[in-house]
């Protein structure tokens, strides 16, 4: 999404979306294997787990009550869904809810449903959260627990306060959305507290200030 001529940049707000979509999870083609062609279907493309553009469908298969985003935020969710992207917001058009629209989704054990890898079946994919300002991780939790996101869907929030690197070990191996700031991420790759080939997504939120 592209903002509007003659808008300052300063009233904009830039969310980065690196999805959860693995290298070895592509073709010869670089296509996803969330769409591949069924032989059994004469061929037909299939796309296993994209929500649906149909604005009467539940947006990210019923995980989010219907009406809860606008429709411009559920077009750039199914965008943004199907590979890596950067949207840019003016500021209160509601950027926060397009960020928990992607926690409540990779937050939910039916994200990894159709993976053809067993193992990563028994757990949800690991995501990051990074650069949420002030009570903006009040308000996500809020905006999620609205929508009857399950307790335990709900993502970890890990502070500078939070436990021991053996505590966040733990909590990175069951996997899940992890709001976490960037330098106790850096220090937890860098001491191999947390496997980098682990991670499968990030969700970057200020990205217009250049810091991660």
């Amino acid at each position: 999404m592209r903002q509007a001529d003659g808008e300052p940049n300063d009233d904009n707000v830039v969310l980065s979306i690196d999805n959860c979509i693995d290298q070895d999870d592509t073709n010869d083609k670089g296509r996803s294997k969330r769409k591949r062609d069924d032989d059994d279907d004469g061929g037909r493309e299939i796309d296993q787990k994209r929500p649906p553009h149909d604005e009467e469908d539940s947006l990210e298969e019923g995980l989010i009550p219907s009406n809860s985003l606008p429709n411009y935020l559920s077009a750039a969710f199914s965008e943004l869904y199907e590979e890596d992207g950067l949207v840019v917001l003016g500021r209160g058009l509601g950027w926060l809810g397009l960020l928990a629209a992607f926690v409540r989704f990779y937050g939910s054990d039916d994200s990894r449903a159709d993976d053809d890898n067993i193992e990563k079946r028994r757990r949800k994919p690991l995501v990051f959260v990074l650069n949420l300002v002030g009570k903006e991780s009040q308000v996500l939790m809020s905006m999620l627990t609205s929508w009857g996101t399950p307790h335990g869907d709900l993502p970890r929030i890990i502070t500078s306060n939070e436990g021991q690197s053996l505590d966040r070990k733990e909590v990175y191996e069951r996997g899940g959305v992890i709001v976490i700031t960037a330098r106790i991420l850096i220090v937890d790759l860098l001491a191999g507290i947390v496997d980098a080939n682990q991670i499968d997504g990030m969700l970057v939120a200020h990205a217009e200030k250049g810091e991660i």
